[in-house]
């Protein structure tokens, strides 16, 4: 050092390498404590999944190879499930059936929560998870040799790779649901007045519109026109509007060919 200012230059720089090094330290360390805790919140302990008590329940029909067993999970207690999820799954008590449906009797169904196996026989033909009766994480279907016939992931009912818009910065309102699948429109797709009520829905089938798509009024349990396109992506039909109803529910309009049914 040639001088007391070079001297103290160092210093100061030494000292904040150093703080900048003790800055980045801590935000790694803050980073890799939430990482464990997040880890901690996927790992199944039979009692709770992602934070939420759960009952085990099993399904046995059956003997031998020909056995269906099924050990899936409920809600412990009740929790109000995402209203913009349209397909919920819930477990009969009375019947011992999984149903899917937007709404049932609470007194004798429960939401379906947590890790859900299938078995034929001894082997393993699909496993997935549900949230709080939405499909959940990734789901995979084998054939009776285990060979993979098909994996398909989601986020808490919608596929994982769904495109979603919303009517606010924060995003609590949900817009508009498009299904992608392996980069096609590929599912079902929902579309929502900003009340939060179903404005449209239909399915996609490789980009392309099939089957029923339905519109509603923004009360969301009446609707506003059906429209019918073709089977699947390969059908080349025009599509047909097959009914239209006024707000108050009166059918307006009828296809002719719905008629000569």
């Amino acid at each position: 050092m040639s001088s007391v200012e070079d001297a103290k230059k160092y210093f100061n720089e030494t000292v904040k390498d150093q703080g900048k090094k003790v800055k980045e330290f801590k935000e790694k360390a803050r980073k890799t404590k939430k990482a464990v805790e997040e880890a901690r919140k996927e790992v199944f302990d039979g009692k709770q999944y992602k934070d939420i008590k759960v009952e085990k329940q099993i399904y046995r029909r059956g003997s031998g190879r020909r056995m269906q067993y099924i050990e899936f999970y409920t809600l412990a207690d009740f929790q109000q499930p995402n209203p913009y999820v349209k397909s919920l799954f819930w477990y009969d008590e009375r019947t011992k059936r999984i149903v899917e449906a937007v709404m049932r009797d609470r007194k004798t169904n429960h939401l379906m929560h947590g890790p859900y196996k299938e078995y034929r026989g001894e082997t393993l033909v699909k496993e997935g998870f549900y949230y709080l009766g939405a499909q959940d994480g990734r789901w995979v279907t084998y054939d009776q040799d285990f060979i993979l016939l098909d994996k398909v992931t989601y986020e808490k009912g919608f596929l994982a790779d769904a495109e979603i818009t919303y009517y606010d910065s924060d995003s609590s309102k949900i817009k508009e649901v498009t299904p992608i699948l392996y980069g096609e429109k590929t599912g079902d797709y929902y579309a929502f007045h900003e009340g939060g009520t179903l404005a449209t829905e239909g399915h996609y089938d490789r980009g392309v519109k099939v089957g029923q798509w339905i519109e509603y009024y923004e009360t969301g349990n009446r609707r506003k026109k059906v429209t019918r396109y073709g089977k699947d992506c390969y059908d080349e039909a025009e599509p047909i509007v097959l009914y239209e109803y006024s707000p108050e529910g009166k059918m307006t309009f009828e296809h002719e060919s719905v008629k000569r049914l």
